[in-house]
This record gives structure tokens, sequence and C-alpha cells, in this order.
């Protein structure tokens, strides 16, 4: 099975934009599977009568979510489990749909969502207004159409701003010389604060560590934990 459906990179129009946090003069912001897409996604993938999903409480105060498909090959179904906490606006709706995107990203989709830059909005607003989002689908459509935008973008007042490095990054340590990273250990926690404050990107940890890919799904979830939180 190739899930080439699920996989295929995300459009704008199936993205939602959060505000993650508002400080220092600025709004950042990320980006998120709708629900609709999720639904949408596994729909043309395996066909409405070929998938299903289901929830259980999980710790005490969450939701998890596990979403099944069948094999045609093997006729057998295969189901993958993700949850989420309740969230503060419609708590238990909330927590049904934060688990199944989350679910769905064990599935493969989404996970391009990850690799977006650092993106602001000047200003600390509490919420995004029109011409905002039209500006966050005008990137996306970019990111989509494989255009480089480097690590962080900025909107403000006219055009949208993108920044690279000003400096000319040196060429990357090779894999094997570098600092092995487990996950929970002191370099993995480093990461993960890194990233979630803003202050690195993953794609930097990526090129400085020796990062296996069980690890780096491990840094991608935690960082997503982290967001929704905020």
């Amino acid at each position: 099975m190739k899930l080439e459906k699920l996989t295929a990179k995300i459009n704008p129009h199936e993205i939602q934009w959060r505000i993650q946090s508002a400080k220092n003069g600025k709004t950042t912001v990320v980006p998120y599977l709708t629900n609709r897409c999720v639904m949408e996604r596994f729909d043309e993938e395996f066909g409405a009568m070929h998938w299903k999903n289901e929830f259980v409480e999980w710790r005490g105060k969450g939701v998890k979510c596990g979403i099944s498909a069948r094999n045609e090959q093997s006729g057998e179904w295969v189901t993958k489990y993700d949850g989420a906490d309740e969230t503060n606006i419609e708590s238990t709706k909330g927590g049904f749909s934060d688990s199944m995107k989350r679910a769905a990203v064990q599935w493969g989709l989404g996970r391009d969502l990850y690799e977006y830059p650092m993106i602001q909005i000047e200003g600390e607003i509490r919420f995004l207004s029109r011409e905002h989002e039209r500006e966050l689908n005008k990137i996306a459509q970019r990111i989509l159409g494989g255009e480089n935008v480097g690590d962080y973008v900025k909107i403000g007042s006219g055009a949208t701003q993108t920044q690279q490095p000003v400096k000319q990054a040196p060429k990357p340590t090779p894999k094997a010389e570098r600092v092995i990273v487990a996950e929970g250990d002191e370099n993995f926690l480093k990461i993960v604060k890194g990233v979630s404050t803003g202050k690195a990107t993953l794609q930097q940890a990526l090129d400085k560590f020796n990062i296996s890919d069980a690890v780096e799904a491990s840094l991608k979830e935690k960082i997503q934990s982290l967001a929704e939180i905020v």
C-alpha cells in the first residue's frame, strides 16, 4: 500500500491556522490539519466503506482515537492510534477532533506541515483576520509549489517578508561524527525547547546531531503536543 493520497502534501484549503503565541510585539502562527481534510483524504485513499475510527477515554481527561483501514491485498484491518487532551474551547468536541487528526499523522497525513518555517505576524493579536489567512494561504501555496521561503517568514504592513540566514551556513558535519540523540536525553529536551520557543528549527537539529528516524518522529510529536497546549 503506497498511501499516495494520504502522504501527498497538504493544500492551503486543508490547513487550519492557529495562533501559537503572542508576545514581544509579534504573533506566531502554526498550520494544522482540518478534520474535514482527514475524512476526505481517507475517503479518497480507501473509499468511504473501507476505513473507520473509534474513540476511547484517554488518561482521564483526554481522548484516544484509532483510525483503521482495510488492506486490499490481505483483507486485514490496520489500526493506528494517537490521543489528545480536551481543548479549552468546546472541550469534548476539540478532544475528539484533535485526537483524530493526530492519529491521521500516524498514517502519514500532514507530516509535511512539520517542515513549515516559523511564521510571525507583526503585532500581538488574539484572532486571525481574513486578510491574515489570505496571506498565510499564499505562503502555503508557495511552499506547495516547491519554493524555498526560508526558515522564517514575517507578515506585516505591506508585502510578506521572507528572511534567509545572513551568513553562509557551514557544511554539516558527517552524520557518523555527530552526537547521537536518544529519546528523552538532555539534547532531545534542548531540541524540543529550542524549536518550541522559536530559537531553532528542527532541520538545524537534524544537521547538527545524529538523529534516527524514530527519534525524529518522537521530536515532532513532542513539539506538536507543546504547540497545542499553548
